[in-house]
């Protein structure tokens, strides 16, 4: 039976995070680690990461220093001892049988990265919705044009990645100017070197939407997002091709960061 390494990096999740932790424990596939990281959290989180210390699964980490989630997610990554490597966010979970649909999927398929469905809830506007990648068949082998041009569809909580595969694509970056798409920044390095995605609608998690999340700072986002696509659309002068989806593509990210700027 193939292992998981589960990481989950922690900064000031007191609120939600031991549900996440729960939701690893509780799955019915046995083979797994879950590897904690505390990135300096000023609230009680480590309190709570340590009560989950003895559990034989668990390996609790704490940086002296804060370092961001791409720093964090790295540490995590150089102690694990899986087969596969999932990451799960502090205010996300996971249905019971989570690792058993990746199992089977990596064992069904030649896939090096698979990404899930989720079910979105919206703390704010208590609503929820599936989420679900729209079109993806379509685009399974060219994800990284479909990465530059369209939307980043992939979730990090959704994804689980061969071990040796995530030692070609390298480290998250800690480039701060691209804080809040440090796992974008991921999914471009690995489509571009024609890694094997693969999409599977088991709906086997919960995307969590607060008023502390990440994504709902859509100026800051946004304003990341442009940072780490205006590198790669550099490239643009030897594709004159996709120059359309290149300004299709800038005019999305302008509406967004407006929409965020009036909100």
């Amino acid at each position: 039976m193939k292992k998981f390494s589960v990481i989950m990096p922690v900064y000031c999740g007191a609120i939600t995070v031991r549900k996440a932790i729960e939701s690893v424990l509780a799955q019915t596939y046995e083979n797994f680690e879950l590897i904690l990281i505390n990135d300096m959290s000023s609230d009680n989180s480590m309190q709570i990461l340590n009560e989950f210390k003895p559990h034989p699964k668990v390996t609790v980490l704490a940086s002296s220093t804060n370092n961001g989630i791409g720093a964090t997610r790295n540490a995590g990554i150089q102690v694990a001892t899986g087969d596969y490597i999932s990451f799960l966010d502090q205010d996300d979970i996971w249905y019971h049988d989570k690792l058993d649909s990746d199992a089977l999927t990596f064992m069904d398929s030649k896939a090096d990265i698979i990404c899930h469905s989720l079910f979105v809830v919206n703390e704010i506007k208590h609503t929820g919705a599936k989420r679900m990648p729209r079109k993806w068949e379509m685009w399974e082998d060219d994800m990284f044009r479909q990465l530059l041009f369209y939307r980043n569809e992939l979730s990090i909580s959704a994804a689980s990645i061969k071990r040796e595969v995530v030692d070609k694509i390298g480290n998250f970056t800690i480039d701060t100017t691209l804080a809040y798409v440090e796992d974008y920044d991921y999914w471009l390095r690995a489509a571009q070197q024609k890694l094997k995605f693969q999409y599977t609608k088991s709906l086997v998690g919960e995307y969590h939407i607060h008023k502390n999340s990440n994504s709902r700072n859509i100026t800051k986002m946004m304003a990341s997002e442009y940072n780490l696509l205006n590198r790669y659309f550099k490239e643009m002068k030897k594709r004159p091709s996709d120059y359309f989806l290149y300004l299709q593509k800038w005019g999305y990210i302008g509406a967004k960061m407006i929409k965020g700027m009036i909100i």
